[in-house]
């Protein structure tokens, strides 16, 4: 299997099936050497048994195109999507292992029935005899399962397209045809080859087909190389751009991009200068930063030297064929092996690296590589979210699985029931009920460009697509300082949110430990926030975290959420309190409650 993967040819396959796929003994999955061209389908174990059939699909493809069913440990069921006339149609693939048991042909015609007017491509090793396919001379008799299978084929409309008599199997000196092909009818013609192809070492020969459909080409979201930014393009443009919107001695502009940024009075104001500053750093972002070309063979680790060497190495291979000169032969083997140690040393360098860069986030950094660790090896499928269990059927397409997340996620909120509340008031000390608001003075400079270097510089941005390191550079800029400064503070004063703060992804995680991925409560969202609204939010969070703690507007028993507390205090708190009734001659019960959509209760009859 590991010479099968490693072919050139076969890499450039848009599926690869796999019956009998090697069983990797420490994780629940199989031999996996090409994960940037592949994505790996291999079913999780049923009733303990491990699965013996496997896929492989092209990353070419569109991963929103295809998704694949489990009908058994034997019997794996692909559905693409495939060029028909203006638009696309559904093509089914039938990836099979049969153990002559005859429930697997049984599940194959359930599976057609259930689908009659789509096409059908149906490949695997059957274990099946029969002169159809084994030709007339052979000397193994037919079965009743195989007559069982042709019927079948014959209810369904299928075509044998195996090359009948070419042996796809091949033990000492016996040999027979195991491996089948079969398409829809309306397929047939569309087959440009179908035969046995190169040896790789095993008993059964791998069979090549090829049909001329086209498929949903997967293109990759555009994004910005941001570490051949053009510091000095980026900084002078904003720089200028900014510097003509203010205001001059006449109380005009000497440009319409933005709004008076001194008289920043109502909510469109803000939404305008916000909307105009944005507009601003996009501009400078195109001008000085240019879009990163993607590659399924992109490594972060490589550097400019090691990609140096791996040029020069392939031009002194070419000039050593062309020529055949022993010189140009060692000149070649020089490099050749001067290009391994460089690739050697920045692998490591870089992965010394990231390692220190964990370490120096403290113990949760370490807590996290630790949780890569163990994952890795488990992470072949976390590229593929699979069909969602919904409410009369499965969600296949992309659409329709953001529906069934959008309702697992955020439901339509029931109205909450107040009634029983009397006061709004939490503190009932006389002293603290008439204290008044807390007021707080506008926010510095120093605050924002605290909130801003305090981000992490790789985190992922939101729709805008501007990472915090970018913000970490050009919060350096005196009047992108200013600006934001007069945006923020205007947001407080008039207690409006600008819209490209509330926009935002959800990107959707998958939980950890056993699960049923299938279900949409298995997985987690994450929003993605856009940056510049966040570190908004970074100086709101301070400030408040400050006057709970300064005005102590939370009882001692609340450690959520609160800086210098951890879950230890939490533990001493409630080990205390047990061992206080004990004292007593009491016992002590505790209630732990874990409220199921809590977060999407809605407030609107709180008066």
């Amino acid at each position: 299997m590991a010479s099968f993967l490693s072919d050139k040819a076969v890499q450039k396959a848009d599926v690869i099936a796999v019956q009998e796929p090697w069983i990797n003994s420490q994780s629940t999955t199989t031999h996996y050497p090409n994960k940037a061209t592949h994505q790996l389908v291999f079913p999780k174990e049923l009733e303990g048994e491990r699965a013996r059939v496997c896929l492989f699909v092209s990353k070419r493809i569109d991963p929103g195109s295809w998704s694949c069913k489990t009908v058994s440990k034997g019997y794996q069921l692909l559905k693409l999507r495939r060029n028909h006339l203006d638009g696309w149609t559904d093509l089914f693939m039938h990836n099979i292992y049969n153990n002559d048991d005859g429930e697997t042909v049984e599940k194959l015609n359930r599976e057609l029935a259930q689908r009659p007017y789509a096409e059908h491509i149906l490949i695997g090793d059957m274990n099946l005899h029969h002169p159809t396919w084994s030709g007339i001379g052979s000397k193994a008799k037919a079965t009743a399962a195989a007559e069982r299978l042709l019927d079948i084929a014959g209810i369904h409309n299928l075509s044998l397209t195996t090359e009948t008599g070419s042996p796809t199997w091949r033990r000492n000196e016996q040999a027979s045809v195991l491996d089948l092909t079969f398409v829809s009818n309306t397929l047939a013609e569309r087959v440009v080859e179908c035969q046995v192809g190169t040896d790789h070492g095993s008993d059964h020969y791998p069979v090549v087909t090829t049909i001329d459909i086209g498929t949903p080409p997967y293109e990759p979201p555009k994004r910005r190389n941001w570490k051949a930014t053009d510091d000095k393009k980026l900084i002078e443009f904003i720089e200028r751009q900014l510097t003509n919107t203010t205001t001059n001695t006449n109380n005009t502009t000497t440009t319409n991009t933005t709004t008076n940024p001194q008289n920043l009075t109502t909510a469109d104001d803000v939404e305008a200068e916000c909307q105009a500053f944005i507009q601003i750093i996009n501009d400078a972002v195109d001008i000085s930063t240019p879009w990163a070309i993607p590659s399924q063979w992109a490594n972060p680790s490589f550097t400019p030297e090691c990609q140096e060497a791996v040029k020069e190495v392939r031009q002194l291979r070419r000039r050593h064929e062309r020529t055949g000169d022993p010189y140009d032969k060692e000149l070649y083997k020089a490099a050749r092996n001067r290009k391994t140690r460089l690739i050697k040393i920045a692998l490591r360098r870089y992965h010394r690296r990231k390692v220190q860069e964990v370490i120096e986030e403290g113990p949760g950094g370490m807590w996290r590589m630790s949780k890569w660790a163990r994952n890795r090896q488990g992470a072949y499928d976390q590229g593929v979210t699979p069909s969602i269990k919904i409410p009369g059927g499965l969600a296949e397409t992309v659409e329709e699985k953001a529906a069934a997340f959008q309702q697992a996620f955020f439901p339509v909120p029931p109205p909450a029931d107040l009634s029983d509340i009397d006061s709004k008031v939490i503190n009932h000390d006389p002293t603290e009920i008439n204290r008044g608001p807390i007021r707080f003075p506008e926010i510095t400079h120093q605050e924002i460009k605290q909130a801003v270097k305090a981000s992490p510089p790789d985190k992922a941005p939101g729709e805008d697509g501007l990472p915090n390191s970018l913000w970490h550079k050009l919060i350096e800029i005196p009047t992108v300082l200013d600006t934001i400064s007069r945006i923020y503070n205007a947001c407080i004063r008039l207690g409006t949110n600008p819209t490209h703060f509330q926009k935002s992804i959800t990107v959707v995680l998958r939980k950890a430990g056993k699960r049923d991925y299938q279900l949409a409560k298995s997985y987690r969202p994450v929003a993605l926030l856009n940056t510049l609204g966040k570190f908004l939010e970074a100086v709101v969070a301070r400030r408040i975290s400050y006057a709970v703690e300064t005005y102590k507007l939370l009882p001692d028993t609340h450690f959520g959420g609160r800086k210098g507390i951890s879950v230890d205090h939490a533990i001493q708190s409630i080990i205390g309190r047990i061992r206080r009734a004990w004292g007593k001659g009491k016992i002590a019960s505790m209630l732990l409650l874990d409220v199921s959509g809590a977060g999407h209760l809605s407030l609107q009859s709180f008066t």
